[in-house]
């Protein structure tokens, strides 16, 4: 053990909050060089736990993925059927805000349907809203162009698709 990786462990040993201790625990083992920071997945949480949340909480979380820049300006209705539970949601994007609502909006500029697995894999970073749609597991209309319209304003969705040509 380093001699600098034992002050943020000593702190976290005293720390008496489960968040502090355990960031303290981390860096103390990146400094050791036994964590490489860059290799963890840090944008993606593990499917299970999220299978354990109901939808509307997943939805809710979708806020923090919301790109306020690219966001500022637009006015979007997203109506979102889960195939297998029936279960149907709202999201607004409005100004840079996004707000969730129970049920399928009367009017929307894009209409989602998938199954729950793939809503968990979306929640959850490990499967882009646009690959579900090439792939089958996600249905959007009227069309792929509504799709990315609306998932182009969340982190990971817009910059990827610049990328990709």
């Amino acid at each position: 053990m380093t001699r600098l990786a034992r002050i943020p462990r000593t702190i976290a040993y005293d720390s008496n909050t489960s968040n502090l201790r355990h960031y303290l625990l981390t860096e103390a083992l990146v400094m050791e060089g036994k964590i490489d920071l860059e290799a963890l997945p840090v944008d993606v949480a593990n499917p299970r736990f999220l299978a354990a949340n109901p939808d509307s909480v997943l939805f809710r979380a979708q806020g923090t993925r919301l790109d306020p820049v690219s966001s500022g300006t637009v006015e979007l209705t997203g109506g979102f059927t889960i195939r297998d539970t029936g279960e149907e949601h709202t999201l607004i994007i409005r100004r840079g805000v996004i707000e969730w609502r129970p049920g399928r909006p009367g009017k929307a500029d894009v209409r989602v349907s998938f199954d729950r697995q793939t809503w968990i894999l979306i929640a959850g970073g490990h499967l882009r809203w646009l690959d579900a749609q090439k792939d089958g597991t996600l249905e959007a209309t009227p069309d792929r162009a509504a799709l990315e319209n609306f998932v182009k304003h969340f982190d990971g969705e817009g910059a990827r698709e610049k990328t990709e040509g």
